[in-house]
C-alpha cells in the first residue's frame, strides 16, 4: 500500500512576490493615511467656519441651538456623535439629531423634533390653558403656534398625572394605554369615514369616543354634524370598535339624530337626539 505524499507542495515564487507587494502597499496605505490625517487635523483650512441648522417639526418655535463654541475648531477632531447626544440632553423635544461633515469647514446639523401623537387636556382651566401635546412615549410637550386641531384630545386624566410639566415622561397605565388607544383609533380603516375628536378615559373598565362624520356639502365645503359619544368597555375594544363603524354605516342617512351608542351590552344600545 503506498504512502501518502504529505509535503506541503511549494507555491510557485510568483505568487509569493505578488503577496509580497500587495502587504507592503497596504501598509504603505495605512501609514499614508495616518500621517495625512494628523495633517490635517493641525491645518487651518480644515476649521469649522460656517454651520448650517436644519430643524424638521418644529411645532412654531424658532429653534436654532447655541453651537458657536465648535467655531474655529478642526472639523476632523469633532465627535459627531457627542454633539448629536449633547443637543438632544439641552432640548427635551429634540428627538433625532444628525451631523456631518462638508469639508473643508462646514457642518450639517439636521434635527427632528418629538411628532405630537395626540394632545392632552390636564386641567379645568379649558384646553388652551391646561392643555399639552404628547408624543407616542408619552412625553409632554408644549404647545406653541397654532393648535393642531386634527389631533384628537384626551381627557378625564386631569388627576391622575401629578404636576404636569413639558420634557416629562410619564408611565400611568391608563394614560400609556389611552396613547394605545389613540393610536389604534388613527390607523383605523373601519373608521376612516369619521373623524374622532375626543377619548374619554377615568379607568380601565371604559373609555368614551366622541365622533362624527364628514359631510361633504357643494355650498359650504367640509361640514360635521353633532358629535355621537360611543361608549365601551376597554376589553375587546378592537372587535368594540368594528362593531361601532357597522353600526355607523347602517345608520349614515340618520347619524345627525343619533347621541349615544352603548356598546358595553351584548346588544348595543342606540339612543337619538331629543328634538
Amino acid at each position: 500500500m503506498r504512502k501518502r505524499n504529505n509535503k506541503n507542495t511549494k507555491k510557485p515564487a510568483s505568487y509569493n512576490g505578488l503577496f509580497s507587494f500587495v502587504a507592503l502597499a497596504f501598509f504603505i496605505a495605512v501609514i499614508t493615511a495616518i500621517f495625512i490625517i494628523r495633517v490635517a487635523k493641525k491645518a487651518d483650512f480644515f476649521k469649522v467656519k460656517e454651520i448650517n441648522v436644519l430643524s424638521l417639526g418644529c411645532g412654531g418655535r424658532t429653534f436654532a441651538p447655541n453651537l458657536d463654541y465648535l467655531k474655529n475648531k478642526n472639523i476632523f477632531s469633532l465627535d459627531l456623535k457627542a454633539i448629536g447626544d449633547s443637543i438632544k440632553s439641552n432640548y427635551f423635544f429634540v428627538d433625532v439629531v444628525r451631523v456631518s461633515r462638508f469639508l473643508p469647514g462646514r457642518l450639517i446639523i439636521q434635527i427632528k423634533e418629538r411628532e405630537a401623537a395626540a394632545v392632552i387636556s390636564l386641567g379645568s382651566k379649558g384646553v388652551k390653558d391646561s392643555a399639552f401635546y404628547v408624543d407616542k412615549n408619552g412625553m409632554l410637550l408644549d404647545i406653541r403656534g397654532e393648535f393642531n386641531k386634527n389631533l384628537i384630545l384626551i381627557t378625564g386624566l386631569e388627576n391622575r398625572l401629578s404636576n404636569p410639566k413639558s420634557g416629562r415622561t410619564y408611565y400611568d397605565p391608563v394614560f400609556l394605554y389611552s396613547l394605545e388607544l389613540v393610536k389604534m383609533l388613527v390607523s383605523s380603516a373601519e373608521l376612516k369615514s369619521y373623524k374622532v375628536n375626543r377619548v374619554n378615559i377615568k379607568d380601565e373598565t371604559k373609555v368614551s369616543i366622541f365622533i362624527s362624520p364628514v359631510v361633504l356639502s357643494n355650498e359650504v365645503g367640509l361640514v360635521s354634524p353633532p358629535q355621537i359619544e360611543a361608549v365601551m368597555p376597554v376589553k375587546d375594544l378592537n372587535l368594540k370598535l368594528k362593531i361601532l363603524a357597522r353600526i355607523l354605516n347602517s345608520l349614515s342617512d340618520s347619524l345627525s339624530d343619533i347621541e349615544y351608542i352603548d356598546l358595553r351590552f351584548n346588544e348595543p344600545i342606540v339612543k337619538k337626539r331629543i328634538s
